[in-house]
């Protein structure tokens, strides 16, 4: 049963993934850089317009996933913010500067947003100890997006298997490039609940409905809800 989410950093793109029959939506800033926290009236506005299930990624700056205590506090002060603006969701990673995951903030974000779906996003495609890290966000976390670190996700496909396998209580998100004409594949092969792309759907670079629906068709089954009592996809 595979979902569909749409990246997003407007409104216009957000009604277009909406009217090509996404399942959800993330909102960020600057995709270009693997997307940035957006504004709050960015988010204020798609949530008048659009019904999907919205997802919101917090991530301050773009030139690591390293953040400073300030920056960390930043962040908390943002989830809690976004959920007033009515998102269902919260996409979070952070790193340590020894390359592992930083649990401890992924935990602090989840506690500020106990009835939002939390959203492990790439910064594990970079960390030191993703196997663990995922072991140790058992409970907090429900969905991972990632590339099984690897830039493309495509060539990342044996490593997100394996995730997938050792870890069946995870909602997993395919990211990194996703293609049109590899989707079903990918899919197939690794097990992911679900893909993630902007590009794969865009021309012009903007979002297009009809991409949207080819994408969507092309995957396999009904989309499932994450779960009872932690929002939807």
């Amino acid at each position: 049963m595979t979902c569909l989410e749409v990246a997003v950093t407007t409104l216009a793109d957000a009604q277009q993934a909406a009217a090509g029959g996404a399942n959800s939506i993330e909102i960020s800033i600057d995709l270009a850089q693997d997307g940035l926290t957006p504004p709050p009236a960015l988010v204020q506005s798609i949530r008048a317009q659009v019904r999907l299930p919205l997802h919101v990624i917090l991530r301050p700056h773009a030139h690591d996933f390293v953040y400073t205590p300030a920056e960390q506090q930043h962040i908390l002060a943002q989830a809690a913010q976004m959920l007033l603006l009515g998102v269902d969701g919260l996409v979070i990673g952070g790193l340590r500067p020894d390359g592992t995951l930083d649990v401890d903030l992924i935990r602090q974000v989840a506690a500020v947003a106990p009835a939002a779906v939390i959203t492990l996003h790439r910064a594990l495609d970079h960390c030191v100890n993703p196997l663990p890290a995922l072991d140790a966000l058992r409970g907090t976390v429900q969905r991972v997006l990632a590339s099984g670190s690897a830039p493309e996700v495509d060539l990342g496909r044996d490593t997100l298997r394996q995730w997938v396998q050792a870890c069946p209580e995870y909602h997993f998100v395919a990211a990194g490039r996703v293609r049109l004409a590899t989707a079903a594949d990918l899919v197939a092969f690794t097990g992911v609940h679900a893909v993630h792309t902007a590009s794969a759907v865009m021309t012009a670079g903007r979002v297009d409905a009809d991409k949207v629906r080819a994408l969507r068709d092309s995957l396999s089954g009904p989309c499932a809800p994450v779960g009872p009592g932690r929002g939807h996809l």
